[in-house]
């Protein structure tokens, strides 16, 4: 959320005081003061606290008045008068909080960049590489770590499919987000894309939302390509025969849903994660979501021959899928 200055900043600082780190101790988290910003019933909070409190109720954590309106504004009041006396009067306690927020913040900024670090793991459905995912985000737990990607700028985040009722799968697709949209209420709607895929290695949780080390998942571009390459043109020429035949209303809400097929790129046998084309495909089709994960696990050119082996199923029959998982 963005902050307003409530002070202003060449407010005369006190040079004798009685004053404690006590007394510029956030009422929530315990510790110094830190971006301090205030609400309308002048209660004074970290800015971070007072955000986390807001992912569960929108009222002031202290005396309960609603601040709905700080919510849907989406604005404090920045408090830089407490902020320069913090600094000025307790330098020493200062630095220590400063060194505690940066050594958070590279902590969070270092996921998916260094393989001991856990990424934050969104536990909601299987997602594909190169494959648009828009997600609507209400729980607190979500809240949180999606306002930490933005604040650290790894922007990114895991998807993994549920298992049971707690826990989810093995395998699963990073997801970058190209754009986020506040609602009134805190809620947010995130405009995401499929990146890498990646198989967990091990599970745990920071402050009530999975995260999970990883390893990623690539393609061996290394391996012999003839009867890839003769594969994969094989199978795009059977998904535009597909396309071509399919009503045009229903071809008209595939492309409305996921985009129009990607072309095929230059040098595709190259990538990582093989061609963009194919996941879409794989997003289209209406496979089980549990195969769906297989599939993420596998090379693309073991997944190639099984997307083949769909297409030529009848095609009334593929579209009647479609209409139904619709």
């Amino acid at each position: 959320m963005l902050a307003e200055n409530c002070h202003a900043s060449h407010t005369k600082l006190p040079v004798n005081h009685d004053l404690k780190p006590d007394d510029l101790e956030c009422s929530l988290c315990m510790r110094l003061l830190w971006q301090p910003v205030s609400t309308p019933c002048g209660h004074t909070f970290c800015l971070s606290c007072l955000n986390r409190s807001l992912d569960h109720r929108p009222s002031c954590p202290l005396c309960k008045a609603s601040l709905v309106k700080i919510l849907a504004d989406r604005r404090f009041l920045q408090c830089d008068f407490v902020d320069a006396i913090t600094r000025r009067v307790f330098p020493e306690e200062f630095a220590v909080r400063e060194k505690q927020m940066q050594t958070e913040l590279d902590t969070l900024s270092e996921a998916g960049r260094d393989p001991n670090c856990p990424i934050p793991i969104f536990v909601a459905t299987v997602a594909l590489p190169f494959v648009p995912c828009p997600l609507h985000v209400f729980e607190p737990r979500y809240k949180l770590m999606i306002r930490r990607c933005m604040e650290s700028g790894t922007r990114e985040f895991g998807m993994c499919g549920p298992v049971d009722n707690f826990g989810y799968y093995d395998y699963g697709t990073t997801l970058e987000i190209r754009d986020i949209r506040y609602l009134p209420d805190g809620r947010s709607v995130l405009n995401t894309v499929g990146k890498r895929r990646f198989k967990v290695v091990q599970r745990s949780e920071r402050d009530g939302y999975n995260v999970a080390t990883v390893q990623f998942v690539e393609d061996d571009t290394s391996l012999p390509m003839d009867e890839t390459k003769k594969l994969h043109d094989q199978v795009r020429r059977n998904v535009e025969t597909w396309l071509g035949r399919m009503p045009a209303a229903a071809r008209r809400q595939i492309f409305d849903c996921y985009g129009e097929m990607p072309a095929v790129e230059l040098n595709y046998w190259t990538k990582p994660h093989g061609p963009d084309w194919l996941w879409w495909l794989a997003s289209v089709l209406p496979i089980h979501h549990l195969t769906k994960v297989r599939r993420v696990s596998l090379f693309t050119s073991v997944f190639c021959p099984y997307l083949s082996k769909v297409i030529y199923l009848p095609m009334d029959d593929c579209l009647l899928c479609y209409v139904t998982i619709r």
